[in-house]
Parts: C-alpha cells; sequence; structure tokens
C-alpha cells in the first residue's frame, strides 16, 4: 500500500507444520468467508497489522518487510508523511514489542545478514539517488552505523540484496547501459564488498549464487561479448577484485 489510503490487509505469514516436506505437502485453501482480522489459513500468523500502524495518519505507507533468518524479529520501514524517507523499526515477533532500533531517512526495507544481529540498508543523496549502503548491528545507534559501499558517480543507482541460495549479501550499482556488483559473505558481519567485475561503460551483467554439481559457483549473464546476453558459471572464491579471475 503506498497511498493516502490507509486501509488495507495485515502482513501475515503461514509456517510450515513440523514433518512437512515440498514434495508431499499441499498448499491450503483460504477460507472465504474470512474476515481482515481472522486468520485465513490454518496456522497464519498476523506479522503486521497495517491500519493499526496507520492509526492517527493522513499518510501511510509501508516501503519493506523482512524477517530475520531465526524468525525472530521483524524488520519494517514505513513512511507516514508522504516524502519517501522510510523509518524502520524492529518487532520481536515473539512479544511483540518493539526494539530499541530506530533508523531514520532509510530508502525501503532491509536486508538481513545470515543471523539476525545485523542488516543491510540504502540512503539516497540530495538528488534523491541510493548512492549508499549501509550496516547496522541490531542494538546500537544509526549513528554507529559502517557505512559499507558508497557511489559517487551520479548515474549510478545502488541497491542491496541476498542471493537466493542465501550465502551472500550483493550491492548492485547501475547506470542505464552499465552495471557492477559487489559481493559480501553474508555470515560475516564485518565482511568488505569484493567487486565482481569492474564497470565497463556498455557492459551489463547479473549475477546469482548457487550450488551446482555440488560445488559454489556465481551465475552470470551478460553482453560483453555483443549484443545479445550470455550465461556464464564463474568460482565462488571471493578474491579482490574478483575480475582479474573472473573476466566478462
Amino acid at each position: 500500500m503506498c497511498s493516502s489510503d490507509l486501509r488495507g490487509p495485515p502482513v501475515r505469514r503461514q509456517l510450515p507444520r513440523p514433518g512437512e516436506r515440498p514434495d508431499d505437502w499441499t498448499p491450503p485453501q483460504p477460507a472465504a468467508d474470512a474476515s481482515p482480522d481472522q486468520p485465513a489459513l490454518p496456522g497464519e500468523e498476523v506479522l503486521l497489522d497495517l491500519d493499526a500502524l496507520a492509526e492517527g495518519h493522513e499518510f501511510f505507507s509501508l516501503g519493506g518487510s523482512s524477517v530475520s533468518p531465526d524468525d525472530r524479529l521483524l524488520a519494517y520501514a514505513v513512511d507516514v508523511v508522504g516524502d519517501e524517507r522510510y523509518t524502520v523499526r524492529v518487532l520481536d515477533l515473539a512479544t511483540r514489542e518493539l526494539r530499541e532500533d530506530v533508523l531514520t531517512d532509510v530508502l525501503g526495507g532491509v536486508t538481513w545478514g545470515a543471523s539476525a544481529d545485523h542488516f543491510y540498508y540504502t540512503t539516497v543523496d540530495e538528488a534523491w539517488r541510493p548512492d549508499k549502503v549501509w550496516r547496522h548491528r541490531l542494538g546500537t545507534a544509526q549513528a554507529d552505523d559502517e557505512l559499507v559501499f558508497h557511489e559517487p558517480d551520479g548515474r549510478y543507482f545502488v541497491g542491496v540484496g541476498r542471493t537466493r541460495s542465501r550465502r551472500y549479501v550483493m550491492i548492485a550499482a547501475s547506470s542505464k547501459t552499465t552495471s557492477e556488483f559487489h559481493v559480501l559473505d553474508a555470515a560475516d558481519p564485518q565482511a568488505q564488498p569484493v567487486c565482481f567485475a569492474e564497470r565497463t561503460d556498455g557492459v551489463e551483467y547479473s549475477l546469482e549464487h548457487a550450488v551446482v554439481g555440488g560445488e559454489d559457483r556465481f551465475l552470470v549473464l551478460h553482453n560483453a561479448t555483443g549484443p545479445e546476453f550470455r550465461s556464464e558459471e564463474h568460482t565462488s572464491e571471493l578474491q579482490s577484485p574478483m575480475y582479474l579471475v573472473c573476466r566478462l
């Protein structure tokens, strides 16, 4: 919900039953007659009640929400002004109490590391361009957050996320025609970004991590050899700079 319309369904999650496996699990069917304040599925849990959060505000927008890797915490971002500068809060899902962490002027939501003690987020410059990635340790002040990456070139926009394997945190810096990725070990709360392949004007690429044949590999889709994109596999060894090993 991203408008002045404050009404909307709560954010929910469905927890799997013990012993359920993907090959013998049939997705449950939601109850057609369930009211908005009632669970529509067995075992469903309300994470956020957006109507309650919006109460008393003329504007409300949920920028993003993300459950911690241990399923104990929910980090969510809200804008109650309309300027798209979000405030991040952390909710304990067991006690329903807010942690002391409050982060302001954040763009959208957060990306958790491999543990629930730290996460990453982005901020914007005066031109409203996402240019910085920060690392926040839970229980500390935002003033103590670590600047992990800064993109000074005004042509590039920055974003942060996790690979599908959940093994790495990736920072993408992209312009209209050129891209560059930096990789961090998600399990290391002190990891520094390692460039995968340095930017080359006109070369775009996307990056993903997977286990292929029992080996960790980076999967790359790029147009470095011509106008048609091609896919390649590369070693997942983090070397700095990685482009010396993984030339596109």
